[in-house]
């Protein structure tokens, strides 16, 4: 059947509208084997927000291994936002990060020690050892060494230096043959179901932030600081304590940006205000988290076609805010 001449322009016209006009070429790469990268973290000058978040893909074992160069260990994954990163922490490691904006997660990570027979010192005073609970895989007063310890970390502190023996020092047992920090849900999976499954690790997943998700923010990229990658994907700067990750790209349709909103700050009281422009609210978790006041449509810039907006129900903080695809 024949298709009549004015459908095939009315057809090449949608086409138009809903086409990039200004398709960007990508220029840093998004993934090193199966680890995505996304700014501030990036490979290759101009792809990463500073020195700090330079990741390096390393091919030389026929396998690409992406590394996060400024703490010399490697990624595991990325999570979103891109605050936070799952590494490969080797067992008994001491790592250093003063100085650097990462830190290891005080409420995702957990402290394991493995192969430990003198399991009833849990009854001592100590009160680094009260969020502790021992696991055994045999019979402890028949069998040494086959007894594990999982602790909660010290939520009042930040995670710079990890030494396993410092952290847990007074009046843990010596006898236990190794200690490290693991991730807790990775734990969860596998350790809960088969706790021989530590014995033979020589590294394990761990979390490391450089900052910790506060709910929603929607910027003007004039209004603060702005730092963004080759691909125009940037981080705003409100205060020293808070920053703005953008998820869309800077292009001549925005005037600013929607994203997460991370506080960076080092001390546990720089966290408790929202910046200016953002109010609390409540998340489903009961966790304190800032909405900002700007509409998000503050950031599209006007034009004179049609803007189709086409809400796909993707809601990122407190009340009911929705994600749009948008086509200028």
């Amino acid at each position: 059947m024949a298709v009549h001449p004015h459908r095939l322009v009315l057809m090449f016209h949608i086409l138009l509208l809903l086409w990039p006009i200004n398709a960007s070429q990508i220029l840093c790469p998004n993934s090193c084997g199966n680890v995505k990268i996304s700014y501030p973290l990036g490979i290759g000058e101009g792809c990463y927000l500073n020195k700090w978040f330079e990741v390096t893909c390393d091919n030389s074992s026929g396998s690409p291994r992406a590394f996060l160069n400024s703490v010399h260990l490697e990624l595991n994954r990325t999570l979103h936002p891109s605050s936070s990163v799952i590494v490969n922490l080797p067992r008994n490691s001491s790592v250093n990060l003063s100085g650097s904006p990462f830190s290891f997660s005080n409420t995702d990570n957990i402290f394991t020690a493995i192969g430990c027979e003198n399991y009833l010192n849990l009854n001592q005073k100590d009160s680094t050892l009260s969020h502790c609970h021992s696991f055994c895989t045999c019979d402890p007063t028949k069998n040494d060494g086959c007894c594990d310890f999982l602790c909660t970390l010290p939520r009042n502190r930040k995670l710079e230096n990890v030494n396993m023996s410092e952290i847990y020092s007074e009046g843990f047992p010596r006898e236990c043959s190794s200690a490290f920090m693991v991730h807790k849900t990775w734990l969860e999976s596998n350790y809960l179901k088969n706790p021989y499954v530590l014995k033979d690790k020589e590294v394990l997943p761990a979390k490391l932030e450089w900052g910790k998700y506060g709910g929603s923010c929607v910027e003007l990229y004039n209004s603060h600081k702005t730092s963004c990658n080759k691909d125009d994907y940037c981080v705003i700067q409100l205060n020293s304590d808070y920053f703005c990750l953008c998820d869309n790209q800077r292009s001549d349709s925005y005037g600013g940006c929607k994203g997460g909103l991370l506080c960076v700050s080092k001390n546990n009281t720089g966290c408790s205000e929202c910046p200016y422009g953002y109010e609390p609210c409540q998340s489903e978790d009961e966790e304190t988290w800032c909405s900002p006041s700007r509409s998000s449509d503050d950031i599209f810039i006007k034009k004179t076609q049609v803007k189709y907006l086409i809400n796909i129900g993707i809601q990122y903080h407190c009340p009911s805010v929705s994600t749009y695809l948008t086509f200028l």
